[in-house]
């Protein structure tokens, strides 16, 4: 514990932590690597400075995609290293390049319309569909 709290204490530890995750060593590793308990270091960690732990896992998550590039590029099927691209665009920027995902409906809608009296004058039961039109109706 001891070990832990001078770790808490030392203002390069964060940065530390950092590279060592990019370097693609856990949290577990690491503290296992400086002889801390695993479960305190990573809660300590990710209430403290779980911003740099999702910093560094986009760093490896760019560098994975680069070399997925790269191993596509090698092919020499220009369909494999088009979808490739595109697989991984859509990973980094959903909102322009992901797919659409379309409302599922499971359950069916009942539709009941009445006058102004309360009295219903009409019921109709729709069925789930399998999508949600994408146009508004």
């Amino acid at each position: 514990m001891a070990r832990l709290e001078g770790i808490k204490r030392d203002e390069r530890a964060a940065d530390e932590v950092g590279r060592l995750l990019c370097e693609g060593l856990t949290l577990f590793q690491i503290a296992r690597q400086w002889r801390v308990p695993k479960h305190l270091f990573a809660d300590w960690f990710l209430a403290e400075h779980g911003d740099v732990l999702e910093r560094a896992q986009r760093a490896i998550a760019s560098e994975h995609m680069h070399e997925v590039v790269a191993i596509a590029d090698g092919s020499e099927d220009a369909k494999l290293r088009v979808d490739t691209r595109f697989k991984a665009a859509s990973k980094f920027d959903r909102k322009r390049y992901g797919e659409e995902q379309d409302a599922v409906r499971t359950a069916p809608v009942v539709i009941q319309i009445a006058n102004l009296r309360g009295n219903v004058s009409e019921v109709a039961v729709v069925q789930p569909a399998a999508a949600l039109p994408k146009e508004p109706i």
